[in-house]
């Protein structure tokens, strides 16, 4: 029987210190949906992310992915379908952008890349809308905050896994870049695919019908869904 569920999240929380970070939070999210985590600073936005892929334990609660329709899986079993970009972006200074990206493909998706992936069409035209194509060999160390964020987008793309976990992806993007970013990940979501935002305030991602919204504050949590 087939699971009606991509993630299922009951009765999460999470301390720090003792200080609850996060309240008891529970909620279903189906494939090919898109759900953006909004809240002030301090509400657990980037906490709760971290939670969900396994780079933080939780105190109590439950979170279980499903990936092939019937059999779950706990955060570190899912962790070879996620794709994750934090505030920091995961970069290294010392390699440039193409050098970065291969090596995630390396590292995260365990294959050698051939010698001319470099100059594919599939690469080329991602850098070009990104505006990164003319700073492909640069230094990271060498970018602006803003180029740094669109190396670690434009990772994520191209490795294309399932679900593609964001935290604040629109900080220092400009206008043009953040429609091109809003339209891949409706198209991620489109192709029966996730996607998982963290943001201040609610975004328009046009015609993406089926869009969770888990709202997050110091106090509280609770999901209500757009649908």
């Amino acid at each position: 029987m087939n699971s009606p569920y991509l993630l299922k999240v009951d009765n999460l929380q999470y301390q720090l210190f003792h200080k609850i970070i996060i309240q008891p939070v529970s909620f279903f999210f189906e494939r090919g949906k898109l759900l953006q985590v909004i809240g002030a600073n301090g509400s657990g936005k980037s906490t709760l992310l971290k939670l969900l892929t396994g780079l933080l334990r939780f105190d109590e609660g439950t979170v279980k992915w499903c990936f092939d329709g019937s059999n779950d899986c706990d955060v570190h079993q899912a962790q070879s379908y996620l794709s994750y970009v934090g505030h920091q972006n995961g970069l290294k200074k010392d390699m440039s952008v193409l050098e970065n990206i291969e090596l995630s493909f390396m590292v995260l998706s365990e294959k050698i890349l051939p010698k001319t992936w470099k100059e594919s069409e599939d690469v080329k035209a991602l850098l070009k809308a990104l505006d990164l194509y003319a700073s492909r060999h640069k230094l990271v160390k060498a970018l602006s905050f803003g180029q740094r964020r669109k190396v670690a987008l434009a990772r994520v793309f191209l490795l294309n896994k399932p679900v593609w976990i964001l935290d604040e992806p629109f900080v220092g993007l400009d206008e043009k870049t953040t429609d091109f970013v809003k339209s891949r990940l409706e198209m991620h979501c489109e192709k029966n695919n996730n996607v998982i935002i963290s943001s201040h305030s609610q975004q328009d991602f046009c015609s993406i019908s089926k869009m969770h919204l888990l709202r997050l504050n110091t106090s509280s949590s609770a999901v209500t869904h757009n649908d």
